[in-house]
């Protein structure tokens, strides 16, 4: 018996559709454009506007039937890149130091919009005026940063932070429907009554989220030792995180902490019945395994006598009582 010859087709679509080569037994592709003359008695792959189908022939008669996809193509990497750079350690501790005194002051969550300038390569936060509940944020979209500031330095609003009070960090369904049309990245804070505070970091694109390890999206965001004396396994222990930043930044978050204060808050409204607190937002003195960084979180008892000594100081009078000599 003669050998038979091996034969590699190669398809080719319809002159009068684009040209597609497609190496291998199988059948042609066809992009459903304006013109397009498709055969009558083959089978083929039609790519539209609704998805792709598959012209099926049977004895009993032909039909177009959708498909998942064409099987000997190879599936694209879906993987989203982020492209911005790490939100720095300052503006996670600026959007705390607000969350925590809206939590003090109306037990509430709280929300501030992300901004980035590509000429200056840096971030900053803006405070819209909202209506805030324990569960719930309402903010006015239309509150947005000064035009000729964002032209001239051409910020663009490139994500989110919001609070979630003394619960944990995750996205809700309310989060993930609101964000759904909003590029960019999405920071969620949990557990602000905390020493340290749960975080959850995602990106969303085009509907379409992926979630980030916080250490992928910020930077000077450190995991916390988890202390568990139970015997037994958890699957469902929170990851908790201190905030390190330098002793610059730190300092930079004590001004921060005064225009929160007085321009920030003026913003927040409550909803129905109002909650009062207090607590400090500082650690005082620095970390002791890295003398240059300063911790946010991890508050400690104030003496008498530095209450007295820095009783007239305008850092007391905008950040409480509780408030010590920080950095000094």
């Amino acid at each position: 018996m003669d050998d038979v010859p091996e034969i590699t087709p190669e398809v080719t679509a319809n002159p009068s559709a684009p040209q597609i080569k497609i190496k291998g037994p199988t059948y042609p592709i066809y992009l459903f454009e304006e013109g397009v003359e498709l055969p009558e008695d083959e089978r083929f792959y039609l790519v539209t506007k609704t998805g792709i189908y598959f012209n099926k022939k049977t004895k009993a008669g032909d039909a177009l039937v959708p498909v998942d996809g064409i099987p000997w193509l190879m599936e694209p990497d879906l993987e989203m890149r982020l492209k911005l750079p790490k939100v720095p350690a300052r503006i996670i501790a600026q959007a705390l130091t607000f969350f925590r005194k809206v939590y003090d002051k109306y037990n509430s969550e709280a929300y501030v919009t992300l901004m980035y300038s590509s000429k200056n390569n840096e971030y900053q936060l803006h405070c819209p005026k909202q209506t805030v509940s324990h569960s719930s944020v309402n903010y006015d979209r239309t509150d947005q940063p000064e035009y000729q500031d964002r032209v001239q330095n051409d910020w663009q609003m490139v994500g989110t932070i919001h609070s979630h009070c003394n619960f944990s960090a995750f996205h809700s369904g309310t989060d993930v429907g609101d964000e759904a049309t909003f590029d960019g990245i999405h920071i969620t804070l949990g557990n602000v009554d905390r020493n340290q505070i749960s975080i959850a970091s995602s990106v969303a694109i085009n509907e379409k989220r992926e979630e980030l390890l916080p250490e992928k999206s910020c930077s000077g965001v450190v995991r916390a030792a988890v202390a568990d004396d139970s015997k037994f396994m958890s699957f469902s222990r929170d990851q908790y995180y201190d905030i390190e930043m330098s002793e610059e930044d730190a300092q930079q978050l004590v001004l921060d902490a005064e225009i929160i204060e007085n321009e920030w808050m003026p913003k927040v409204s409550k909803q129905g019945w109002q909650y009062g607190g207090k607590r400090s937002f500082f650690q005082q003195g620095g970390n002791q395994q890295y003398p240059n960084v300063w911790t946010y979180n991890n508050i400690v008892e104030k003496s008498t006598e530095k209450n007295e000594k820095n009783a007239d100081t305008n850092s007391s009078q905008f950040l409480g009582e509780d408030f010590d000599t920080y950095l000094y």
